[in-house]
């Protein structure tokens, strides 16, 4: 969570079905602090765990890394980077350039304004308001984005399909290839627009940014966002 303040606030609630209680520390490194948590459990489902809700000044620059865990990160505008191995990622106006990677998990970004760097193994992908893309690839599930469309870009699904909503002030060159889905487009530029069975070409606006999507084995829908 984000303040308007200069101080760093923590709660932190702890839950030991069995064993002793998580280890919390808090440790002043240059430039910045250290929130760890770790479990001392060892038996899988009764693992000691612990919740933090962490509040810091809205230009702050924000790490999160989480072995198991959902994160939460809302109205930040300094640089934001989540990384879990298992559990969901959920942003709501993350601003700076925010990055979020999940080996398992889905992730739901709201409201981004800088530029977003999307990763996950396996877990959808599911990105509203974006008005600088960068990256959105997915090894399993599908990637839905939606919003301003203007910069170079690139959206990558291994098994899952792609469906990317242009806001209407888009301004994009799309290239578009699936290996065995079917592509779906609507608003593109109909002069520009040139496709066959599994790729298709064309410009939204302008055409100012350059928009590569590729799926594997899925369909791409693209359309003009509300």
């Amino acid at each position: 969570m984000a303040s308007d303040g200069t101080q760093i606030q923590t709660r932190i609630t702890r839950s030991s079905p069995f064993g002793s209680d998580a280890d919390v520390s808090l440790t002043p490194q240059s430039g910045g602090l250290l929130l760890q948590a770790r479990s001392p459990g060892f038996w899988p489902g009764l693992t000691s765990s612990v919740d933090l809700v962490v509040t810091v000044p809205r230009s702050a620059p924000v790490v999160i890394t989480t072995c198991s865990g959902s994160v939460q990160v809302t109205d930040q505008i300094g640089a934001v980077r989540v990384t879990t191995s298992s559990g969901k990622i959920e942003g709501s106006r993350p601003g700076g350039t925010p990055e979020a990677q999940s080996s398992s998990g889905q992730e739901q970004i709201a409201g981004v304004s800088g530029g977003v760097r999307l990763q996950s193994s396996r877990g959808a992908i599911d990105a509203a308001g974006l008005t600088h893309l960068r990256t959105a690839h997915s090894s399993s599930w599908g990637i839905h984005l939606s919003g301003t469309i203007a910069d170079d870009a690139r959206v990558l699904t291994s098994s899952g399909g792609a469906t990317i909503g242009f806001a209407s002030d888009s301004s994009a060159r799309i290239n578009a290839m699936t290996l065995s889905g079917s592509i779906e487009a609507q608003s593109l530029n109909r002069d520009s627009r040139q496709q066959d069975q599994h790729s298709l070409t064309g410009v939204f606006g302008s055409g100012a940014g350059a928009l590569s999507i590729t799926t594997s084995s899925e369909s791409i829908a693209l359309k003009q966002s509300r």
